[in-house]
């Protein structure tokens, strides 16, 4: 009878605990279908002194930047992104114009516009 009591309580014991379902986390999902209003437009500092940008595109996918000289509206230097990873885009060769290195395009769900623009310079 002693070998029995214990024996009964581990059935007791597993067959409850058998019965509970393991608390799964969902999957983290990126939101689809979430698309950029463009054109992007801002101000940024350069060689030439302050400038005015604008990045086009279509959906989540930068096109080209396009630089001009904020105090004149002179048109500076165009130049078209090329994709780096999955959701990331470079326009490079900006240096002898502008000074800027290069442009780094991000698409991602931590800003509300759905993107980051990093600016490679020494400005």
């Amino acid at each position: 009878m002693k070998k029995f009591v214990p024996i009964a309580l581990l059935l007791c014991v597993l067959l409850s605990l058998s019965s509970f379902a393991p608390v799964h986390k969902p999957a983290f999902a990126i939101k689809s279908g979430k698309f950029v209003t463009w054109p992007i437009t801002g101000t940024v500092q350069g060689s030439p002194g302050t400038m005015t940008y604008t990045v086009d595109g279509s959906g989540t996918t930068p096109s080209s930047i396009t630089f001009y000289l904020q105090s004149t509206g002179t048109y500076i230097v165009s130049r078209p992104f090329t994709l780096t990873s999955s959701n990331e885009w470079i326009a490079d060769d900006l240096k002898t114009t502008t000074g800027i290195t290069a442009v780094i395009y991000h698409n991602t769900n931590s800003t509300p516009g759905g993107y980051a623009l990093t600016f490679i310079s020494p400005y």
